[in-house]
């Protein structure tokens, strides 16, 4: 994923043509973050840091989708409710 000098981009899910959900990396803190026409919102700090995926490429789209929602469920469970 993209990287700059002081923000690491860990993952990013599309949704639609405009918006998108990101995990984020500012300061050693991840934050999970919608982004869209609209603007950007912090959605949530993550109590637990995730780890970027691996430098292998998914076979397919789904595949990534799947497993950023694997992530999204297991924070989410962690704090005993939903996004």
């Amino acid at each position: 994923m993209a990287a700059g000098r002081h923000i690491k981009v860990i993952d990013r899910l599309a949704l639609g043509k405009s918006g998108s959900i990101l995990i984020i990396e500012l300061q050693g803190i991840q934050y999970l973050i919608g982004a869209g026409d609209q603007g950007v919102s912090i959605l949530k700090e993550l109590d637990e840091p995730v780890k970027p995926p691996e430098s292998v490429r998914p076979r397919s789209l789904s595949q990534l989708e799947t497993g950023f929602r694997e992530i999204l469920g297991r924070h989410a469970r962690r704090k005993g409710n939903g996004l």
